[in-house]
């Protein structure tokens, strides 16, 4: 077995059991005591360390030019091994939500997405584009928002949300599909692939947010007298305010399609 290989063996072995460990004092400790506080116990960590390991290289990108990062066999030990937690990260997240969160794990936003962004990324393992990957996880830094506020529901901010998520999965997205277009690889089509998956997912958030906002006015209006109470409309109550607010959830891959940039 060579170094690489063996890199990566106990790269994905190391990661999975520190998943474990971190799900596992979560879940029996009590501090993650709902089901969507479970499903985000995970990606959680997996967001903050994946965003912390993109900023080095960025830094370097910076300095070398932007178009370095796709330039094949680049990749380091440590991008190679950051690369394999995040792997290792979406299977774990898989077989602990099988057995502790099943209901956040669906066919299309769970086994479809977390198995497509496997592959793709084992394909990136192969052909030595884990640098750019790991670069790509600034775009994980919305991510880290969306597990606070979920893991933590009095930290919720949709707002902050919003604007961490057009400037990287947006902005610097695009700029990246840009930065590698003249290169036309595997690289530039798996960035291009990935970025209208990102527009969806932000359409889809602020559809959303008419949706509360509509619900915020129609309880104003109600408390004022305007409009009859929801009360005295029994047929309506299943799409009135408060099922708008029991259901409002920031676009995330578990709620409609962890993540990611050529990532969640």
């Amino acid at each position: 077995m060579d170094s690489r290989s063996l890199l990566i063996r106990m790269s994905c072995i190391s990661s999975f059991l520190f998943l474990i460990a971190w799900y596992a004092l979560w879940h029996f400790g009590g501090y993650a005591q709902s089901e969507r506080q479970r499903a985000f116990t995970v990606t959680l960590l997996t967001s903050i360390v994946m965003t912390l390991c993109s900023i080095p290289i960025l830094y370097q990108a910076s300095i070398e030019g932007y178009s370095s990062l796709m330039v094949p066999y680049s990749d380091t030990t440590f991008t190679l091994a950051a690369t394999c937690f995040f792997i290792t990260s979406l299977v774990t997240d898989l077989a602990v939500g099988t057995c502790f969160y099943r209901a956040k794990i669906n066919l299309l936003t769970g086994w479809i997405h977390h198995t497509f962004y496997t592959v793709l990324l084992v394909i990136a393992v192969r052909h030595h584009y884990t640098r750019l990957f790991v670069a790509m996880c600034i775009l994980e830094l919305p991510t880290v928002w969306l597990s606070i506020g979920s893991v933590f529901p009095s930290l919720r901010r949709d707002h902050l949300f919003a604007a961490l998520y057009v400037p990287t999965r947006i902005g610097f997205h695009l700029f990246m599909v840009v930065v590698s277009w003249p290169f036309q690889s595997e690289a530039t089509a798996a960035l291009a692939l990935v970025y209208p998956l990102h527009l969806y997912w932000f359409y889809g958030f602020i559809m959303q947010q008419k949706r509360i906002r509509k619900g915020h006015r129609k309880t104003h209006l109600e408390n004022k007298g305007q409009l009859p109470s929801t009360a005295t409309r029994p047929k309506l109550a299943t799409v009135g305010t408060t099922n708008y607010l029991a259901t409002a959830q920031v676009i995330h891959p578990r709620d409609t399609p962890q993540a990611i940039s050529v990532s969640a």
